[in-house]
């Protein structure tokens, strides 16, 4: 029907012939109706890259890579700038790499970057390149890049820095820096030995490590999950990796998701050791690394420990030659303190204020000619309980039924409540005729006001005033003072500085705690806050399903957990459960 209704409109449109559309929409033809629920938008196309337009013309060259756009000589010896965009849309296998809950640029991905800009320099050395601060990846917007490469010095040894800003942000953050330097010796690498696995070596169990990490706050996806198989031999271990299919293709060095997978092993190996220092590992400095190979999609690679903190990594391929070497790689751990400052400014805390209505635009005039109702909550002081309750909100919910049977749309009903916002003892029951009203004004916008005014004096809203609040086209407004006021969320402040502490020695109250965020909950606190005493409460409590599993994992972490059926809303039930 679809290939013919267009066939017929091109006929109709371009020969102006006459056509009968009942021959193929009959109006008695039964039709399948529109489901009732709002349609869950999922795309199922293949991302594909963006492309630039002519970058000569704007005085720049194509970097020619999936994570770099653009390049361009600096003038003055001032040395080169590489610049790109990360987008959640057109590099979806980045969202794969998250710890503790934040999306992460992997540490792989920044020597990537240092790797491709040294090798069109002749700079392929990196001497050494410091993490300095986790790149946060949000699903919402685009992050734009710099990687800036200085002047070489008389040794032929370049400065190099990676910067960030999120789009629209006006700063940028520094995230690592290091130096670029020319080849000294034969880049032919360093093999692992025909031998695979080596001689010796003891199969690792990897069944169900993904899994394991992502308890411990590495969330790798699909694309990030390389890892294949794993052999001990000593203190070394040997690790054998692929490149998933849902970490796409691209001009990479070495796609950083399938190095980042050769490093999964040293968290694997932190979750069963007691280091006294924090489990989350990223890492932190690349020493001497050299890439000798690239468009390896199979590779195969040695970790050395050096160290407490640092590892030599030898990488090849499938068949043994030599891909990528460094001479150390030294994690750091993180706390989730650093992560969250790397969300940037952009997280910020929200707080509800009420700042004087704007004077209504000459054009709003016409708005008062619409005709007015006005329903008015009886004032209360919220000490009838709940049948006061039920017999308000009966009432209002009658009032707005009303309403809306009306015939004419325009028609405006004003709600008026006395105490129900910004008073210093607000009326619970004018405060569930706002909620309900919100309700309302959300199905049928621009039918609804609600004013609320303060005092207990039984005066009520003049026309004025009621024409005021109308022409100022706001749904929700509060006299105060004489002054119409209306909501607005500012922002409180950054989620920066200094977290309050938690004392760990007291018992956290958790409402809810045997269901899905309440779990997540508990284990957040345990982990990131040190809690060791928890009361989890749900209706149905110990027999919550999962109940069990959740206190022997919280008790695995180190806190004394306990379960109680509770229903909160029942006063002396919640009273009880406190007192003991």
């Amino acid at each position: 029907p679809h290939t013919l209704t267009t066939t017929l409109t091109t006929l109709h449109t371009t020969t102006n012939h006459p056509i009968n559309w009942n021959t193929l929409y009959h109006p008695h033809t039964p039709t399948t109706p529109l489901p009732t629920y709002p349609f869950q938008r999922q795309r199922h196309w293949i991302n594909t890259p963006v492309t630039v337009g002519n970058l000569g013309s704007a005085g720049l060259s194509a970097a020619e890579h999936p994570l770099l756009g653009a390049a361009v000589e600096l003038a003055g010896e001032e040395g080169h700038l590489f610049t790109g965009r990360l987008t959640p849309t057109t590099q979806p296998w980045l969202a794969d790499h998250a710890v503790l809950g934040t999306p992460l640029l992997p540490g792989t991905a920044m020597l990537e970057l240092a790797l491709v800009a040294g090798s069109r320099l002749d700079s392929p050395v990196v001497r050494d390149l410091a993490l300095e601060a986790p790149l946060a990846l949000p699903d919402d917007v685009s992050v734009d890049i710099q990687l800036r490469v200085g002047s070489a010095d008389t040794e032929g040894a370049r400065p190099v820095r990676l910067y960030s800003r999120r789009e629209g942000a006006s700063t940028w953050s520094r995230h690592a820096s290091g130096t670029l330097a020319p080849a000294t010796r034969s880049a032919a690498g360093e093999g692992i030995g025909a031998a695979w696995p080596p001689v010796g070596a003891v199969a690792v169990d990897l069944d169900g490590a993904y899994e394991r990490l992502a308890d411990h706050g590495y969330a790798y996806g699909p694309a990030f999950q390389g890892l294949r198989a794993a052999w001990r031999l000593g203190d070394e271990t040997f690790v054998e990796l692929s490149l998933p299919e849902e970490a796409g293709s691209g001009d990479f060095a070495l796609h950083p998701a399938l190095l980042d997978s050769a490093l999964h092993t040293i968290a694997l190996a932190d979750l069963g050791a007691d280091r006294g220092t924090p489990l989350i590992r990223l890492p932190f400095v690349w020493s001497d690394v050299v890439l000798h190979g690239s468009g390896a999609t199979l590779l195969r690679a040695r970790l050395t420990p050096a160290g407490d903190d640092d590892v030599v990594l030898t990488v090849t391929d499938g068949s043994g030659r030599p891909v990528l070497s460094a001479a150390s790689l030294t994690v750091r751990g993180v706390d989730a303190g650093a992560l969250r400052a790397s969300h940037g400014p952009q997280d910020c805390l929200f707080r509800l204020e009420w700042s004087v209505a704007a004077a209504p635009a000459p054009e709003a005039a016409p708005a008062s000619a619409s005709p007015i109702s006005v329903h008015r909550v009886a004032a209360t002081v919220g000490a009838g309980g709940p049948e006061e309750l039920r017999s308000v909100l009966g009432e209002a919910l009658g009032a707005v039924h009303d309403h809306l049977a009306t015939d004419d749309p325009e028609q405006l009903l004003v709600v008026v409540t006395r105490n129900a916002t910004t008073a210093e003892a607000v009326d619970p029951v004018a405060a569930a005729v706002w909620g309900l009203v919100r309700s309302a004004q959300a199905e049928h916008p621009g039918r609804f006001v609600l004013l609320d005014i303060d005092g207990d004096r039984d005066d009520e809203p003049s026309p004025e005033v009621l024409h005021s609040a109308v022409t100022t086209g706001e749904p929700q407004l509060s006299l105060r003072g004489g002054r119409l006021l209306v909501p607005r969320l500012t922002k409180a402040g950054n989620v920066e500085g200094p977290v309050p502490a938690l004392d760990p020695e007291g018992t956290v109250l958790i409402t809810g705690g045997t269901g899905t965020l309440g779990a997540l909950l508990a284990r957040h606190l345990v982990t990131e806050h040190g809690v060791r005493h928890l009361l989890l409460t749900s209706r149905r409590g110990p027999t919550a399903e999962g109940a069990d599993t959740l206190t022997n994992e919280l008790t695995t972490l180190g806190a004394h957990t306990t379960i109680t059926a509770c229903d909160v809303s029942d006063h002396q039930a919640l009273t009880h459960l406190l007192d003991t």
